[in-house]
């Protein structure tokens, strides 16, 4: 797991490099939509603590990034839960949380979205390793410095409380060896009990209503109406540019703002409606079969404030 561009396709693309480990570059899109599994058919783990058990086979789960433009945080871990639903999958070993070293500093969003990540896991432990990328991509002295200032940072402040209770703050280099020591030194901690992951859980004691009363809901909730936000202002602002005499004159210029327009609209109705199935119960598939129910994007737009405040009460609201 890990945001937009942090490597996560990347590094189990370097288990690829040797092919006896079953794991095709081929299968890799650009950036992951869906969450897809990767089995290693050549490698295996068996712990010392246990030598005459049989060895177990790996599983590699690349996930959607978080903080992408085009899907909610909500998305991802609904895409997330019913792949582990269609495949009768309860409980995860080990998480793999990727995070890019070559930030100068973490955004507001990404921050969150750590947040986020760590209402998802629930606390700190032997079942999670946060992994840096994009050491291969500094070369200047100056970049190193603050490559490993950053990973000092993490260590002392971000992740600091994790740290402290057995979880792994490593460096993947990007190279098939690498990617090998890094899921090497994770499974070195492997603990024989599984977690259970409530969010990620589509069963009948936790169902998608639910999710607003956890933790990781108020976060959830959080990214759905910034996101909506935005669309609302990139919205008015196309409509106001198609508006003006000057673009009316260029008919290219037009069609380009015109299908801009389309696409926010598309993308804004999407995210009501998940903000609806969200706050009302239900799934997002639910409601789409009956847009109806929730109405057009702007009577939901228009709206909004108090759908939040049937969710959570009153809220501040963050650009």
């Amino acid at each position: 797991m890990g945001p937009t561009g942090s490597g996560k396709s990347s590094f189990i693309e370097a288990m690829a490099e040797n092919r006896s480990l079953g794991i095709s570059k081929d299968q890799l899109e650009g950036y992951t939509q869906s969450v897809t599994s990767y089995k290693l058919v050549n490698a295996a783990y068996q712990t010392d603590r246990s030598p005459t058990t049989d060895p177990m086979t790996v599983y590699l789960v690349d996930t959607p990034g978080f903080c992408d433009s085009k899907m909610s945080e909500l998305d991802i871990i609904e895409k997330t839960r019913e792949w582990m639903a269609e495949h009768g999958i309860s409980f995860i070993h080990h998480i793999l949380y990727l995070l890019p070293i070559n930030d100068t500093r973490l955004s507001g969003k990404k921050k969150r979205v750590i947040e986020m990540f760590k209402s998802l896991v629930r606390g700190p432990g032997r079942h999670l390793t946060i992994i840096t990328t994009m050491w291969d991509k500094i070369w200047s002295d100056e970049g190193k410095r603050s490559a490993n200032s950053n990973f000092g940072q993490l260590i002392r402040e971000t992740w600091q409380d994790y740290h402290g209770h057995g979880t792994i703050v490593t460096r993947f280099l990007n190279t098939h060896q690498s990617a090998l020591d890094v899921l090497g030194e994770a499974l070195s901690i492997f603990t024989a009990y599984p977690n259970v992951y409530d969010p990620l859980l589509k069963s009948s004691n936790v169902r998608s209503k639910q999710l607003i009363n956890m933790e990781i809901g108020q976060h959830l909730h959080r990214d759905l109406v910034d996101r909506i936000e935005a669309l609302k202002r990139q919205k008015q602002d196309l409509e106001l540019d198609l508006l003006q005499s000057e673009t009316q004159k260029n008919e290219e210029l037009v069609e380009i703002l015109e299908a801009q327009l389309g696409d926010v609209k598309f993308r804004l109705q999407s995210l009501t409606l998940q903000m609806d199935a969200f706050c009302n119960g239900g799934t997002e598939s639910e409601k789409a079969a009956s847009p109806q129910s929730s109405g057009s994007s702007q009577s939901f737009i228009a709206t909004l404030i108090s759908k939040l405040n049937l969710c959570y009460g009153s809220l501040e609201m963050h650009p």
